[in-house]
């Protein structure tokens, strides 16, 4: 998987999203805050939170994402209801 960048209103708000889209939890990834973002003076110079999330792999070390199997039925499995 690549990382991703994901923008909110706050930080936690840009990474539950960027979870959401790589359908992940939060131990599954490395998260780096590009910006903090800022809500300005009365709404005039605010700036969206930016996070970016970085699955974690195999390659680094880290704890590898895995992907749950899917069942295969053969040919023996299939009973019909005739």
């Amino acid at each position: 998987m690549r990382e991703i960048e994901t923008r909110g209103v706050s930080v936690e708000a840009a990474i539950a999203d960027g979870l959401q889209m790589l359908a992940l939890s939060r131990d599954e990834v490395e998260i780096e805050v590009v910006d903090e973002g800022s809500r300005g003076l009365l709404g005039i110079g605010s700036r969206e939170a930016v996070v970016r999330l970085k699955p974690l792999s195999a390659e680094s070390g880290q704890a590898p994402v895995t992907e749950e199997a899917t069942p295969v039925i053969t040919g023996s499995d299939c009973r019909s209801t005739y």
